[in-house]
């Protein structure tokens, strides 16, 4: 039988990882894509490859919940309670188990490596992640106490993602209305002070701007 697309896009992909045309993640749901006789092959080769360690932690962490032929969140949280001394890839495993069950103890987690000194990073996919009331707090945090001004934009753009009012989908072009600029220049701002009453009517699903209605949350 022939293999699908998605079969031979990741073998190729594979087969690129530690070189800079192999380094970014390959879509999340491509296991569903695959013929059912192709998804055992592919699975195990996953399973494998995390186990394995280094460099592949990080780009498969993400597909081991989804793996129906193995226990991935039990193998997640066992890299966790046993992580490897170097290069340990810790936050791309949490993010895969707050995905996974949703579970606030995660976001403490990416938070505590976020305090660690990995700002950047963390931030950047604690923005990302499904939304939560937990997950609306860190960026919230991050958002008033950070002193870098572009980890403040990355978490208030996960706030509002929070709040409905953007969408945070990677894989479609960024086109920001003339609404959504506006609310993103207002909450642009040094003063502390500012973006605690920011931080606060949006917590309260008060109306930043008049003329701007209040979108439903997404948690």
């Amino acid at each position: 039988m022939k293999h699908s697309e998605t079969y031979k896009e990741f073998k190729e992909w594979i087969s690129l990882i530690g070189t800079r045309e192999g380094d970014y993640n390959f879509y999340y749901n491509f296991l569903d894509d695959l013929h059912d006789w192709e998804r055992g092959e592919v699975e195990k080769l996953i399973y494998e490859k995390f186990e394995e360690g280094r460099p592949y932690v990080n780009y498969f962490a993400r597909h081991m919940p989804n793996l129906k032929g193995y226990d991935g969140i039990e193998t997640l949280k066992d890299y966790l309670a046993n992580p490897p001394d170097e290069y340990p890839n810790i936050l791309d495993v949490v993010s895969a188990l707050y995905e996974a069950t949703m579970e606030t103890q995660y976001i403490d987690m990416m938070m505590d490596e976020y305090r660690r000194g990995y700002e950047l990073p963390c931030v950047s996919v604690i923005s990302d992640s499904t939304p939560s009331e937990a997950l609306f707090q860190a960026l919230t945090h991050i958002y008033i106490n950070d002193n870098e001004s572009v980890n403040r934009v990355t978490a208030y753009h996960g706030m509002l993602h929070c709040k409905g009012y953007i969408e945070n989908d990677i894989t479609v072009p960024e086109n920001p209305s003339e609404e959504e600029m506006k609310i993103r220049k207002l909450l642009y701002t040094n003063d502390i002070e500012e973006r605690r009453r920011l931080a606060e009517k949006l917590a309260n699903n008060e109306q930043l701007l008049e003329g701007i209605p209040v979108p439903e949350q997404r948690y």
